[in-house]
């Protein structure tokens, strides 16, 4: 009686809906697997993305400074200059050898400045928060108020670019120049660092931001 049920037109039938099913849960298994995929790289595109514009960020900022200078027609080069002087430049004769800082937005002036006490993305300082207007900024003073705190975290190294003349060479890997060389530039490079899905991840751009609009005259701002 069971080989007569199993050969029956129903029994078949019964087989088809399983069969069919199967490779339905199958397809239906393979679509979700490769959207929560696409979803995952798409985040983690973004997240890439923005890093990408963050650091951007911090080089344009070290280039404002630069053109700022130049426009205030500063008395000092805006590579550097006295930590007294009240003046934004990239480096500070007091403090030489210090290379790591973080640039600061105000958000009223939209003016940037360098603060050079952070060393590494430890510091509280280095940590990038989003404020009330949608704008993407650290702060000496932390956390900003009416601010979110955003899984992102920047540090600039200002190295000086150092010339001889003499040789015609450059170097821009030391914290000073010596000797006989001369600076003629900062290199900016600009590192951020964010945490997903359980790791962490950095991006790191540099440019290098050169005193051309007074090249000839090395000790001119």
């Amino acid at each position: 009686m069971l080989g007569s049920k199993l050969n029956s037109p129903s029994g078949q039938g019964l087989l088809e809906t399983i069969v069919a099913i199967g490779i339905i849960l199958s397809g239906l298994i393979g679509v979700v697997g490769l959207t929560v995929s696409n979803l995952t790289v798409g985040a983690a595109t973004q997240s890439r993305l923005q890093a990408a514009n963050l650091a951007r960020e911090g080089i344009e900022a070290a280039r404002a400074i630069r053109d700022g200078a130049w426009l205030q027609g500063a008395a000092v080069p805006w590579y550097d200059c006295p930590l007294s002087s009240g003046l934004n430049c990239l480096s500070y004769m007091s403090t030489a050898g210090d290379i790591t800082a973080v640039p600061i937005l105000d958000p009223v002036s939209f003016q940037w400045t360098m603060y050079f006490t952070p060393n590494d993305f430890n510091h509280a300082t280095a940590l990038i928060y989003r404020d009330q207007n949608s704008i993407y900024r650290q702060a000496v003073v932390t956390p900003i108020t009416s601010a979110t705190t955003t899984a992102f975290r920047r540090l600039l190294e200002l190295y000086p670019i150092c010339r001889n003349q003499a040789a015609n060479q450059e170097s821009s890997s030391d914290a000073i120049c010596g000797g006989d060389k001369v600076q003629v530039g900062v290199r900016v490079i600009a590192k951020v660092e964010w945490a997903e899905r359980g790791n962490t991840h950095e991006l790191v751009l540099e440019d290098f931001l050169y005193n051309w609009r007074y090249a000839t005259i090395p000790n001119t701002p």
